[in-house]
C-alpha cells in the first residue's frame, strides 16, 4: 500500500516540461554592435539563472498540484472514556 496516491497520474508525464526554462533560450540578443565590447555582468547572469530555476520549480509544483495528490484511505481506531 502506497502512502501517496494521485487523482490524475497521467499529469506526472508532463513534469519534464518543467525543464523548458533551463533549455529554451532567454530571448533574442539586442541588435546593437557595441554590446560585444561591454563586459559580462556576473550578477545579471546569476539572477537570470536563479529566475530560471525558480520558474522550473514553480512549474513542477504546479503540475504536481494539478495531479491531485492524496493520501489513501486507512482505518484509525480511537478509544475514549467518558
Amino acid at each position: 500500500m502506497s502512502w501517496l496516491g494521485f487523482d490524475d497520474p497521467w499529469v506526472l508525464w508532463l513534469l519534464p516540461l518543467a525543464l523548458l526554462p533551463l533549455i529554451a533560450p532567454a530571448g533574442t540578443p539586442l541588435p546593437n554592435g557595441w554590446l560585444r565590447y561591454a563586459p559580462r555582468d556576473r550578477a545579471s547572469t546569476l539572477v537570470g539563472w536563479a529566475l530560471r530555476g525558480a520558474t522550473t520549480l514553480a512549474l513542477a509544483e504546479l503540475l504536481f498540484a494539478l495531479d491531485g495528490p492524496l493520501r489513501p484511505e486507512y482505518h484509525v481506531e480511537r478509544v475514549g472514556q467518558g
